[in-house]
């Protein structure tokens, strides 16, 4: 019998709650915050954490920032990556109750001069009492990646769903046996 520390992840599982239970406070009101958000607006967004961020946790260590994903997939198509951004900016005037006292986006849109062709955003807020700055990493879901024969840098597809998103990223064993 496993015990709940070592309780199996799998992909499209919830987390246990030991793992949970490592969010900082003011990282669970970031959520929270954006999640009440997707409420407020009807969004059909799924909204995933990802990154270093999941692997800081499975490791018991404290992460060191949050990396957030969008899914908007089931979203209508005036619905962007872009706008949801502002929408969030703007939805803490909105809702003071939710703790967070000041959002400040800065969209880093596609470049592909470094390889990127995907809009992400760097997020500061302004979470609790007293506030404490907290950096936050939005990206979409990217799904389908197709290549052009004369360029190395895909098109992608940024209403990719969650799986599609994390089949494609490269991992590999690098054990030599």
């Amino acid at each position: 019998m496993q015990s709940e520390s070592e309780a199996q992840v799998a992909h499209g599982s919830a987390l246990p709650a030991e793992l949970i239970s490592r969010v900082p406070p003011s990282e669970k009101l970031i959520l929270n915050f954006v999640l009440s958000y997707i409420e407020a607006e009807r969004l059909p967004a799924q909204l995933l954490v990802n990154g270093g961020y999941v692997r800081d946790l499975l490791l018991g260590k404290k992460p060191d920032d949050l990396d957030l994903s969008l899914c908007l997939r089931a979203c209508a198509a005036e619905v962007t990556f872009d706008s949801v951004m502002k929408g969030i900016e703007a939805f803490v005037n909105r809702r003071p109750d939710l703790n967070v006292s000041s959002v400040n986006v800065t969209t880093i849109l596609s470049d592909t001069s470094k390889d990127k062709n995907v809009d992400t955003a760097k997020a500061h807020l302004l979470v609790g009492s007293p506030p404490e700055r907290i950096e936050v990493d939005f990206m979409p879901t990217i799904g389908e990646e197709q290549y052009d024969e004369f360029d190395r840098v895909p098109l992608r597809d940024v209403r990719g769903t969650a799986e599609q998103d994390a089949l494609r990223r490269e991992l590999s064993d690098i054990r030599t046996r």
